[in-house]
């Protein structure tokens, strides 16, 4: 999960404990198909082109996720926080 260092949510500052919340709200959801979360690394970085240009088919998307990619295995998650509501914020790896 990447987030911002300072500010509000407004700016992309998730708190530890909204990231807490937020995966027990993934576990709670998919309690009933047995899929289990857990927050194995959580990494700062801040960005404002990643922030807020972001976008299915945008180029700037995929060169943050090449980037930033963290998991090694397809049941790895990544999450981003950027500044536009998108449906989803994360997707197969990008290689």
């Amino acid at each position: 999960m990447i987030y911002e260092t300072e500010g509000s949510p407004s700016g992309g500052f998730l708190s530890d404990a909204m990231i807490s919340d937020q995966i027990s709200a993934l576990n709670r959801a998919f309690s009933p198909i047995d899929i289990k979360f857990r927050l194995a690394n959580a990494r700062t970085y801040k960005s404002a082109n990643w922030f807020n240009n972001m976008g299915p088919e945008y180029q700037v998307q995929t060169d943050m996720k090449r980037t930033l990619r963290q998991g090694q295995r397809a049941l790895d998650l990544d999450i981003y926080s950027v500044g536009q509501v998108l449906l989803l914020l994360s997707s197969k790896p990008i290689i």
